[in-house]
Order: structure tokens, then sequence, then C-alpha cells
């Protein structure tokens, strides 16, 4: 009756880890598969709608005392300013795009259209 037992028992011990692993993969199956069919977007960032580069409002008397500053061209300055930006692009500093110019209004150098 012994060996019985013990048969039994292997097989109840061995049906169970099979069942433990079937479920993990399962799992695993589920977690992988379920990313796959998950539509994938692709985060796209709008364009702004305003500029957002900046004006200094340096003194000026003409438009000849105002220049484009910073390192990607966001400054509207006075070109007596030493001004330092950090350098990296983005589309809002486009001043082209948004058809603005650097110029003294109001003896103010500042961007303008």
């Amino acid at each position: 009756m012994g060996t019985k037992t013990s048969d039994w028992f292997l097989k109840i011990v061995s049906l169970t880890v099979a069942l433990f692993l079937l479920g993990i993969i399962i799992a695993f199956g589920s977690f992988f598969y379920g990313k796959a069919q998950t539509p994938r977007f692709d985060i796209i960032e709008e364009l702004p709608s305003k500029f957002c580069g900046y004006s200094t409002y340096g003194k000026c008397e003409a438009d000849s005392d105002c220049v484009v500053g910073g390192c990607s061209g966001q400054v509207c300055q006075s070109k007596n300013e030493k001004i330092i930006t950090t350098c990296e692009w983005k589309d809002c500093y486009n001043a082209e795009k948004y058809n603005l110019k650097c110029q003294c209004i109001n003896s103010k150098c500042q961007w303008s259209k």
C-alpha cells in the first residue's frame, strides 16, 4: 500500500507543478500577446500655435540696434546686451515661421510682425 500512496502523491505533485507552469505560461503569453494586440500610438508633438521666444526689451533707437540672439535665435535683444541661453531647438523658436522680426518699437527691442 506504501507504493500506491507514493505513486498517487507523485501524480498529485506532478499535476500541481504542471498546472502551476501552465498558469505561468498563460500569464506570460497573455502579457506578451496583449501587448502585441494593443494599438501603438506614437507621440506626435503638435506644433505650437504661439511663438515661444522672448524679447529682452533692451534699449534701442533704431531697428539696427536690435539683434536676434540666443543659441537657437529665440531672443530679440539690444546689440549691447550679453544674453546666454541653453542650446536646444524648439519649433516655436522659428520667428520666420511666425512672421516675426526683431525690431525697435517704442525704444525697446522686441519681436513684432
